[in-house]
């Protein structure tokens, strides 16, 4: 098929979904009348009656009409939009028109199923009211999605095209989130409640200044919880570096037998061992001290398997070998030469160790009673106490305090993740 027969195509296409845009397919069955509609025209009538037992269990989003009404508008000039592209690239191709192409077909079919989604989850009155759909609306719709994709994946142009368009979709997802929490620590608890907003507000001060009264330490807490998360990682790093080193680097008997008890530690929960812990942890006098917060980091069965796993793959003896004939110890060969053979892994089990300590709350909540040593969570946990649970911009706040560092941490580790598997070894 030429290229030209292939944008013929997707006109045809692209002219099917905008008569369903603007095709009566939507029904809504009123006691006097049918009211129908198309996706364009999307409209709840005034008077429709909802039942009451649903309406308790319904999104604001799906009962908010006007959101019916404008994801159908936006859907069809999507696809007029499209329509227009597809009709110009016959003649004066681009590439950037096939890239826009695609974010149209998705920006449009992502509204048009929004519209279709929100008119059947409607909680109206099933005895005297219901909406419906016409049959032709799916199976076109599904056709034409179907043919979209067929016809794209035949190019490779569009192949990355689509996965531009699938990786931005994923990070949006991702990042979204993380911006409704640092949006709403700008907002009042009214505001809220009222429903989702991608837009800042003017109340960070008065969260902050909420946060103060409550005597919620930032500073204190981020002390406490980084001391205690940059030891922890530090130390279960090198130690479960150095114990997967003398997994691969040497032959001893019983080497099998210690790493399946090791893999074997990992099927266990960890909390299964918190009484006993709990009760160890007394009886030494190491309560309400960081020691048994750092201390068993040190033996991270997971890490040890996952670096043993890393260096069995990318370990050549004619590294230690070449270490040993200079004369190096086995201490200098592992630190100078080993060690930074594994900065990738260290950066992803880094990433790993360093957010596990941090968000830890178990356990702190287990060990510390002091107030002047608690953690971020701990700090956290206590703004939903009885007087503070309305105050979710405040929360909010310090929900958004405590993810700084870890932000900051994958942003400094994340470029080492992407390197060569090999980095600063010798290449054979």
């Amino acid at each position: 098929m030429t290229s030209v027969s292939r944008r013929v195509w997707h006109i045809i296409l692209t002219s099917v979904l905008l008569l369903l845009c603007v095709f009566p397919a939507l029904r809504v069955i009123l006691p006097e009348n049918t009211v129908s509609m198309s996706i364009f025209s999307a409209r709840v009538p005034s008077d429709i009656c909802y039942d009451a037992d649903r309406l308790l269990k319904a999104v604001s989003y799906v009962l908010d009409t006007s959101r019916i009404y404008y994801a159908g508008k936006i859907a069809v000039v999507s696809f007029a939009i499209l329509l227009v592209l597809k009709i110009a690239s016959i003649k004066y191709f681009r590439k950037w028109m096939d890239i826009a192409s695609v974010f149209l077909l998705t920006a449009g079919s992502a509204f048009m199923g929004y519209t279709v989604l929100s008119f059947a989850n409607l909680p109206v009155d099933g005895q005297q009211y219901a909406v419906s759909f016409s049959p032709v609306l799916y199976l076109a719709l599904i056709a034409v999605l179907t043919a979209y994709c067929s016809f794209y994946i035949q190019s490779s142009i569009s192949r990355k095209t689509l996965i531009y368009v699938i990786s931005t979709l994923l990070a949006f997802l991702s990042l979204v989130p993380f911006w409704i929490m640092i949006v709403n620590a700008t907002r009042s608890t009214a505001q809220i409640n009222q429903g989702i907003s991608l837009l800042p507000s003017i109340y960070l001060k008065y969260n902050w200044d909420v946060l103060k009264k409550f005597s919620f330490d930032a500073v204190r807490g981020f002390m406490n919880s980084l001391f205690i998360a940059v030891i922890s990682t530090g130390l279960c790093l090198y130690f479960s570096a150095l114990t997967a080193y003398g997994f691969v680097a040497y032959r001893f008997r019983g080497a099998n037998l210690i790493f399946s008890m090791i893999v074997g530690s990992m099927m266990i929960p960890g909390i299964v061992g918190s009484i006993g812990y709990y009760q160890a942890i007394f009886k030494i006098g190491l309560m309400d001290t960081y020691w048994p917060l750092i201390i068993p980091s040190m033996a991270s069965p997971a890490t040890v398997f996952f670096f043993r796993q890393y260096l069995a793959a990318n370990y050549q003896k004619e590294i230690t070998e070449a270490g040993r004939v200079d004369g190096g110890s086995e201490w200098h060969i592992f630190n100078v030469v080993i060690f930074p053979i594994m900065k990738p892994v260290l950066a992803i089990s880094g990433i790993s160790s360093f957010v596990g300590s941090w968000n830890n709350y178990f356990t702190p909540l287990m060990i510390l009673n002091d107030p002047d040593k608690m953690t971020i969570p701990l700090m956290v946990q206590q703004l939903t106490g009885n007087d503070y649970k309305t105050e979710y911009g405040s929360l909010y706040l310090a929900l958004t305090v405590a993810s700084v560092p870890l932000f900051l941490v994958y942003g400094f580790l994340s470029r080492y993740i992407v390197k060569g598997v090999s980095l600063g070894a010798v290449k054979g």
